[in-house]
């Protein structure tokens, strides 16, 4: 397949390095509005390089777009590509707003969009599911998460910490991932209440973000997500009736992916806990990737997220944050 992308930082970088070590899909042009950048990785992924996001949804050649701008240029860029007929796949969120995600669900017509939610796809979180849908530890009833970025010296200048930018804080980057995953694992969302405070940026938007969460099942979900990290954390622990699973690291400057399980009261027949240790690399993005195209193929993956599931996730995110201190019902 002949892909086209738009918006070549970090994670447009990451997606062509995806793209090239698949070696069976081809990566065509690239637009961002840092040309000299562009020209210091053409070489090494042989694209081609197009001035403006227009001249590259025009090109007849190029079958799928993968976005990755900020979040206030996400809806326009999605749009434009679907009216010309391109496939996208969409770095999170689906915009700023629940409106802006509307505004992109209403233009989706005869093309597969996907919104990048690439945490469904680490080996781990695939492990836990997979136990999950096994009924290893039971019936789940109470979930802890924490995930959090490190953040950087001088990020209170960049455009995630800029409501006019980013839309929202903690919550919304990176909080948006750990809302798809609770559905994606546990079911749909019921009710909530949302705390948020800025304990270390002077920023616009919140640097940590508290929820709690229960399910349709009635599980409890409590999360913390958060920019102020002293280093980049990621735990995940489940707690059920029969035993427990508790999920560390996420590659890269998180550490290894790691996941242990155990049955309750273990240690009363000197039961040894269950351990998978997972690569140091992160494969999520290419996994997701290659799912998204299989699935412009029609290969269906019961992972992938579908567009309903990226509004979704941002309905909730929204409401959380209009009823900030108030147990609210997320139906």
């Amino acid at each position: 397949m002949n892909i086209g992308i738009i918006g070549f930082g970090l994670m447009g970088q990451q997606r062509a390095k995806d793209i090239k070590s698949m070696g069976v899909h081809k990566l065509i042009a690239v637009h961002d509005i840092d040309l000299q950048k562009l020209r210091k990785f053409q070489s090494e992924f042989h694209f081609e390089i197009e001035e403006s996001s227009e001249d590259l949804f025009a090109r007849k050649d190029i079958e799928a777009i993968i976005i990755s701008v900020p979040h206030h240029l996400i809806p326009e860029k999605a749009i434009s590509a679907m009216k010309v007929g391109k496939h996208v796949l969409c770095e999170k969120p689906m915009g700023k707003n629940l409106t802006e995600a509307r505004s992109i669900m209403d233009s989706i017509h005869e093309v597969v969009f996907e919104p990048g939610f690439n945490y469904r796809f680490y080996p781990g979180i695939q492990k836990v599911h997979e136990l999950i849908q096994h009924r290893a530890v039971g019936d789940v009833a109470d979930v802890r998460c924490v995930l959090g970025h490190g953040g950087r010296p001088g990020m209170e200048k960049e455009w995630k910490t800029s409501i006019e930018f980013c839309g929202g804080g903690a919550l919304l980057d990176p909080g948006i991932h750990g809302i798809d995953l609770f559905r994606f694992l546990f079911g749909e969302i019921t009710e909530g209440i949302l705390w948020t405070k800025n304990s270390f940026w002077d920023l616009e938007v919140e640097d940590n973000a508290f929820a709690l969460l229960r399910t349709a099942s009635d599980q409890t979900i409590s999360a913390h997500f958060s920019i102020t990290e002293w280093k980049s954390l990621f735990r995940l622990e489940v707690f059920g009736t029969d035993g427990y699973m508790i999920l560390e690291g996420r590659s890269r400057s998180y550490g290894p992916q790691t996941v242990r399980f155990g049955k309750r009261w273990f240690w009363l027949d000197s039961t040894e806990e269950q351990k998978w240790d997972f690569s140091v690399e992160d494969t999520s993005f290419y996994e997701e990737l290659k799912a998204f195209l299989e699935k412009i193929e029609g290969k269906e993956n019961s992972c992938l997220a579908a567009p309903g599931d990226g509004l979704r996730a941002m309905e909730i995110v929204e409401k959380l944050y209009e009823a900030e201190g108030k147990q609210i019902k997320l139906e």
